[in-house]
């Protein structure tokens, strides 16, 4: 037992796993040809440079749509034009090491960031098994929370910005600037890397043609948000016939999320609790977005291992990570029985029920303290 605890304390050792995972799952999904997600972002370079619309439905080519920002595509390149194996690894490793790298940017100490990596690793390779963007938003949050306290103000401001063009909810990061003083050069930073990647794009299109891809994105965006409630509190109580909208709840939680930032900045309790306020952004951010999906997760799971860590580890905590662990992180996969995954688990949208708990007992420790 003490030889295992000192290999997993081992950086060479961890490496060896992250990548013999990217290299099982990315044979697995290719001879599977189940890499659907990769190719909508794949497609969408090509689309982008033929100047197809980038938010219609091509089904010779995958099923779904593509929701992104029409920057992502342009990110995206480094990995479109190399052969569909090499590039389905290349992403995967992409994934796995930003995960990997954010939380070891973490000021905390290496027995305790082991055990948010573990936590969080079947969440992990579920969203490297949909080749999905989550990890690398989960990464962009770590390091502006790290960057911030740092007092790295161009880096801080770098993460959230490049991640509202990954996934607009990314830019939650900047929550932390706000919560610390920082200069006003930030704002100079912020502006121009915004700037910069909104009008990316006018390297293949117009001004007047990039303003009409940016409104079909955000139509595209309105249909999703009505058509879907996600693995959501807006879907938990769907399932249980309680219809809400869901812009009414996400501008409830912003409205939360909004006073507990005025409470603790009056208060001047950041310092102390910004490690809970890291989990509790980790959460926020998942259990109110109506496209969550069981990749997604892997960004709300190490919120969960750091509440965790903070708590004081009485039964009633260790039952809630306990629950957690079960409906959120392996009600999702292989793992679990499948009747009851398909029958209970999704249906009811059981797995924010865990992180919901969380994000409740966050909510009184960063309002009570």
């Amino acid at each position: 037992m003490e030889r295992l605890k000192e290999a997993l304390r081992n950086p060479t050792y961890i490496a060896v796993i992250n990548m013999a995972i990217v290299l099982i799952v990315a044979a697995q999904q290719y001879f599977l040809a189940d890499y659907n997600t990769f190719s909508i972002y794949r497609n969408s370079v090509y689309h982008f440079f033929d100047k197809l619309p980038l938010y219609d439905a091509y089904p010779q080519e995958y099923s779904g749509y593509f929701f992104y920002n029409p920057t992502f595509s342009l990110l995206f390149i480094p990995f479109a034009y190399l052969p569909i194996p090499v590039g389905i690894l290349a992403w995967g490793a992409a994934l796995m090491v930003s995960f990997y790298y954010g939380l070891r940017l973490l000021p905390i100490q290496r027995d305790k960031m082991i055990f948010v990596y573990f936590f969080s690793l079947v969440s992990l390779v579920t969203a490297i098994q949909h080749f999905d963007t989550a990890p690398m938003v989960a990464a962009g949050i770590f390091a502006t929370f790290v960057y911030v306290e740092r007092q790295d103000y161009f880096r801080a401001s770098f993460f959230p910005t490049i991640g509202f063009f990954v996934k607009g909810y990314a830019a939650i990061g900047a929550c932390f600037m706000l919560m610390r003083r920082f200069k006003r050069r930030v704002y100079v930073y912020v502006l121009l890397m915004f700037s910069f990647f909104l009008i990316l794009p006018l390297v293949r299109y117009s001004p007047n043609e990039l303003y009409q891809i940016y409104q079909m994105w955000g139509s595209t965006y309105e249909t999703g948000r009505g058509a879907n409630m996600g693995i959501s509190v807006m879907g938990f109580f769907n399932s249980f016939g309680i219809t809400v909208p869901v812009i009414t709840i996400q501008i409830l939680a912003a409205i939360l999320l909004i006073l507990t930032m005025v409470i603790v900045s009056l208060r001047k309790t950041y310092p102390k609790l910004k490690f809970h306020f890291l989990s509790y952004i980790l959460i926020w951010v998942v259990i109110f977005n109506h496209l969550a999906d069981a990749s997604t997760y892997v960004i709300a799971m190490p919120g969960v291992a750091i509440w965790y860590i903070l708590s004081k580890r009485s039964w009633v905590e260790k039952i809630v990570l306990i629950l957690t662990f079960v409906l959120t992180v392996l009600a999702s996969s292989e793992l679990f029985p499948s009747y009851l995954r398909e029958n209970y688990i999704f249906p009811y949208a059981l797995q924010v029920v865990g992180p919901a708990l969380v994000f409740m007992m966050l909510q009184y420790e960063l309002i009570r303290k």
